[in-house]
């Protein structure tokens, strides 16, 4: 054999060698003959935060080894061709269907199964969270964080300026995430009184809950706390019911003397039906 043909099945091997392990390393993650992805479909179609599920369990036995699939998942976007496709067929009138499409809150109900087991997540989750270019997948990236808590505190800088910085439904996610990371009170009590007289009923629910959450820490804010919610909201009855749920915890007195205020907004509502706000109407029952 040639010295040149010896180079040649060198290279060969060590191209079918590379491949092979290429290929292996890229294999999604099986459990009792079903992906990952398989499964967090069960989980974000058919049981949502359902922790007895068959999906929730098969997840949890995979355990840290479904992470990158998981962030696969995240990152997944959809073919051109799909999105083209189901873009003329929505335009049809004669059928309903649709190719199959990415979703990244399957991720997102991965990491809540995973919980901190995931945690080795952390540093990649905040890059998508920082960097991606869909919002989409930027908020979920935010809700798998809030899943992994407080071990992925390293996080809160990058969550507290999407929230200052962001959409609303950045913030909402924002939010929701360094909640459950239980992030210092002085840091987040800014965030949350910011948004707690949002009309947004979601974005002011999640920061009266961050609040409410923070307990006696919250104390001192009050007044503030009170004044964003109240002077601060363009819906009065909005505001008022969510500075109640926000402080009612640890200042009851406060908390009665503005559900006094509550209920004689919501008599006058009731009589003026004429003037009543849309919003109010999640307020009145």
């Amino acid at each position: 054999m040639n010295h040149r043909k010896k180079i040649f099945l060198g290279m060969a091997a060590v191209i079918i060698v590379a491949s092979a392990t290429f290929i292996w390393s890229n294999r999604p993650t099986r459990f009792q003959g079903r992906t990952v992805a398989e499964w967090t479909r069960d989980l974000a179609v058919y049981h949502p935060n359902d922790p007895d599920s068959e999906a929730s369990q098969a997840i949890a036995a995979v355990g840290a080894d479904a992470v990158p699939d998981l962030l696969k998942l995240l990152e997944k976007e959809d073919a051109w061709w799909v999105k083209k496709a189901n873009h003329l067929l929505r335009q049809q009138n004669w059928t309903s269907y649709s190719f199959p499409t990415s979703d990244p809150n399957q991720a997102t109900q991965g990491f809540r199964v995973l919980g901190d087991r995931a945690s080795i997540a952390v540093e990649r989750l905040i890059n998508i969270f920082t960097n991606n270019p869909s919002e989409e997948i930027r908020a979920e990236a935010a809700y798998c964080l809030a899943a992994i808590g407080s071990s992925a505190s390293n996080a809160v800088d990058a969550l507290i300026a999407s929230a200052f910085n962001g959409s609303p439904e950045m913030a909402n996610a924002s939010i929701v995430a360094l909640t459950s990371i239980g992030a210092r009170p002085a840091r987040v009590i800014p965030v949350y009184t910011n948004w707690i007289g949002d009309p947004w009923v979601s974005l002011s629910f999640s920061a009266a809950s961050g609040l409410r959450s923070l307990g006696t820490n919250a104390l001192d804010a009050i007044p503030s706390i009170v004044h964003a919610a109240t002077n601060g909201a363009s819906d009065q009855l909005q505001g008022l019911f969510f500075a109640i749920y926000a402080i009612e915890l640890i200042d009851p007195e406060t908390a009665d003397q503005l559900n006094k205020e509550l209920e004689s907004l919501r008599s006058v509502i009731m009589r003026d039906r004429s003037n009543r706000p849309e919003s109010a109407r999640h307020f009145l029952e």
